[in-house]
């Protein structure tokens, strides 16, 4: 009975925690498309208003940690931990995560506005990129420092992961290309993948370890 009751906050938190993130989701995506309807990202083509989509997810997750990291207390309500104090222990690991997940967004935007028919020059883009990637490692490296054993193992596989589901489409799609199958790749279809495939390799890799489990 009381493995029960127990249970019962997690998955109302769990499902609390869905809602938030679809109507984060949605409310981001839609006030990208509506801005890139307006041109205010310039005349972009489809692959780059998915790039942007992709760009809206990082972001959304950026600002929810570091929302947590601001504010411990409320951060729990919705974010996948025991309690406040959790986050309050990892909050030098968390906060440099925020930093390089919330620079990564902004990184793909950049990119994206300084493709074709793009608003942002050539040169912009190159410096502005620099920036921000400068950015992300250096909130990745604050995140490693202060990581625990399980983190820092989490990482690693995310990172092994991520090269070879690079490695296997990436690779895949340019033979296919090669050999007449498939259109190839564009620029931004290409590091659009990079984005996404970091990404699935940490959700595969923490719900492989059972990270995803309410809590």
């Amino acid at each position: 009975m009381t493995s029960t009751s127990e249970a019962k906050p997690k998955w109302r938190k769990f499902l609390f925690s869905m809602v938030i993130g679809g109507v984060a989701g949605f409310a981001g995506a839609f006030s990208v498309l509506q801005m890139d309807d307006a041109g205010l990202f310039g005349a972009i083509s489809t692959s780059s208003s998915i790039a942007l989509l992709v760009a809206v997810i990082y972001l959304i997750m950026g600002l929810s940690v570091g929302f947590g990291v601001i504010s411990p207390t409320y951060g729990a309500k919705f974010l996948n931990v025991e309690d406040p104090e959790e986050l309050e222990e990892m909050q030098q690991t968390l906060k440099g995560s925020a930093i390089g997940t919330l620079a990564l967004g902004v990184l793909l935007i950049v990119i994206v506005m300084g493709g074709p028919g793009g608003l942002l020059s050539s040169t912009t883009t190159i410096t502005a990129s620099i920036v921000l990637f400068a950015i992300a490692a250096w909130g990745t490296r604050i995140s490693m420092q202060h990581a625990d054993e399980l983190m820092r193992a989490v990482s690693s596989e995310t990172a092994s992961m991520a090269y070879y589901l690079t490695f296997a489409i990436l690779g895949g799609w340019a033979l296919l290309a090669h050999i007449g199958n498939l259109r190839a790749p564009t620029m931004i279809e290409i590091l659009t993948l990079f984005w996404v495939l970091v990404l699935f390799a940490t959700f595969w890799v923490c719900g492989r370890r059972g990270m995803l489990m309410p809590r």
